[in-house]
């Protein structure tokens, strides 16, 4: 159990940028990746057992980070997730979101690689290179 990361975003290249990332920081573990909420659920169906983050995007089409949160969270509440926005506006507890924590696209980039460590039971054996 906890051996895998799930990226959901609906842009790819947010996507790749956290993934990279990521395996930059030291993150030894698999980084799943999925365009959109139907998607990430069947990835995590497959994975149940190995996923232990979520970093998901709020606003996607066919459905929003907050009720695939919500699917997640109601069978396997251990799971962490966070929740990323550009929306500024979204000022609001985490839990209303099914969420353990928001974070703001792109400026919390860093403070989400940082909230990744300290929740995750990660092999983590950082990286001296800092720039993405």
């Amino acid at each position: 159990m906890g051996k895998c990361i799930l990226v959901v975003d609906d842009e790819v290249d947010i996507r790749r940028i956290i993934a990279k990332r990521l395996c930059l920081d030291g993150f030894e573990k698999e980084i799943l990746q999925a365009s959109n909420p139907l998607e990430a659920f069947d990835i995590f169906n497959r994975n149940k057992h190995r996923i232990d983050t979520i970093i998901c995007d709020q606003y996607m089409p066919i459905q929003n980070g907050t009720d695939f949160c919500a699917l997640i969270k109601r069978d396997h509440p251990h799971i962490k997730i966070f929740i990323l926005t550009g929306d500024k506006k979204l000022v609001r507890p985490p839990q209303t979101l099914n969420a353990d924590l928001i974070l703001y696209k792109p400026e919390d980039l860093d403070r989400l690689i940082e909230k990744i460590k300290e929740v995750s039971n990660t092999s983590y054996r950082g990286s001296e290179d800092e720039d993405l």
